[in-house]
């Protein structure tokens, strides 16, 4: 029996920066009233539950392994909100609960069902609201537009923010920290950088360009940037992940353009991603590439635009070699591959550089007006959708005339 659809998840979350622990409370919305007997099933990861309530009224969740199980009674509305209130202790290291703590800081990584209760599958879109209470001093970046924000008692303040658009929810995030601000406009869109450790200089020395990226990109994409505000978060380390209407971005990654500039795949992968993996976001796990080649290639593109063709080749020799490694261990595979990877690395050798690959190849092969025509009917026609490769494969014949069978049978698989 098909479990209902999640449209809104709702989460009230207190972050304990010392300690690096958490208290919360995640409410979710669903689709339609439940059948009778229907259950809803959540990785638990290492959160402890509270409670949980269905309508206001308490029901007795069980534990299936890994998996936290909640009974929907029979006769629950649809409008019945399911919630359900849980923490999670720290940890020794930096990163404890899908978050990542440092001196003045706090951000979420890209488990976000390890912060909240969620569903972990991309194709599972919703709306988003975040209260995130933290260290007084602090400012907060989150999924969405902020609404508010206001004392929480000695020493704290709490945060609001709401997104409407409905997002996967491995992109639902935060990052809260004392953090130096600065920002431009772009257009009608204000680009807004935030870090910690650095001063307002500094950001706009490293992000300076990301106006001319996002044109670059609007005129690739066919539809402008979603939100009217995306904001950049520098922190220290390596860190590189996109989140709805925000990414943030480690100084192992930034920090190499201020010696050489050319050295910007960071900042325009993770602003790529605002379109191709959030606005059109894959439906299973198995089309990852679909994010990743894509966002891949147009770092490429982005080279080869700025900087010349042979920053365009210089990325691609880059793309052959990673591959080369899944060659190496034998497991060259399609790019909408099902089964398990042998190790990270290995998969992004696939995923992402075999998949810029491809899209190289559709480009040689198609010529620049099919292949860029075809890139944004797909974009435009999957906006706030999920798709799988078949759904590429059709913007691309459609522009072109060609049957592509062959091709994405022998690259993405049947």
């Amino acid at each position: 029996m098909a479990a209902p659809r999640i449209v809104r998840y709702d989460t009230r979350l207190e972050v304990d920066v010392a300690a690096r622990s958490i208290r919360g409370e995640t409410a979710m919305r669903l689709a339609g009233a439940p059948a009778a007997g229907t259950e809803l099933r959540f990785p638990r990861h290492d959160l402890v539950v509270d409670g949980v309530t269905v309508a206001g009224e308490p029901v007795t969740a069980r534990m299936d392994g890994p998996a936290l199980v909640i009974p929907l009674p029979a006769g629950s509305g649809p409008d019945a909100r399911v919630v359900v209130a849980y923490h999670a202790a720290g940890a020794a290291g930096p990163r404890a609960n899908g978050l990542v703590f440092g001196e003045g800081f706090v951000y979420s990584g890209f488990d976000t069902c390890r912060w909240m209760v969620c569903r972990e599958g991309p194709g599972e879109k919703a709306a988003f609201g975040l209260t995130v209470t933290v260290p007084e001093g602090f400012g907060a970046v989150a999924s969405g537009v902020p609404v508010g924000a206001e004392p929480a008692g000695p020493g704290r303040t709490r945060f609001r923010f709401e997104e409407e658009r409905p997002y996967s929810p491995y992109l639902f995030g935060f990052a809260a920290g004392a953090f130096a601000e600065a920002s431009l406009a772009e257009g009608e869109t204000t680009l807004r950088f935030v870090g910690a450790g650095v001063t307002e200089a500094a950001l706009l020395v490293r992000f300076g360009e990301t106006g001319r990226m996002l044109r670059f990109l609007e005129e690739k994409a066919g539809v402008p940037l979603p939100q009217a505000v995306y904001t950049q978060v520098l922190v220290p380390g390596s860190e590189a992940q996109e989140k709805s209407t925000f990414s943030i971005l480690g100084r192992d990654e930034v920090d190499p353009i201020l010696t050489d500039p050319t050295e910007d795949w960071a900042i325009v992968h993770e602003l790529a991603h605002q379109w191709w993996g959030n606005l059109v976001t894959r439906r299973t796990w198995s089309d990852f590439w679909l994010n990743e080649g894509v966002t891949s290639f147009l770092v490429a593109a982005w080279k080869e635009a700025r900087w010349g063709r042979a920053a365009y080749e210089r990325e691609l020799d880059l793309f052959r070699k990673r591959r080369q490694r899944a060659v190496d261990a034998g497991f060259d595979v399609p790019l909408a591959y099902t089964g398990t990877y042998p190790s990270l690395g290995v998969r992004r050798a696939i995923q992402y550089a075999k998949g810029a690959l491809f899209l190289d190849l559709l480009r040689r092969e198609l010529g620049e007006r099919a292949f860029w025509a075809g890139l944004k009917r797909f974009t435009r026609e999957n906006a706030g959708g999920t798709v799988v490769s078949a759904d590429l494969r059709v913007a691309f014949e459609r522009e072109s005339g060609r049957d592509l069978g062959p091709l994405f049978r022998e690259w993405v698989g049947p």
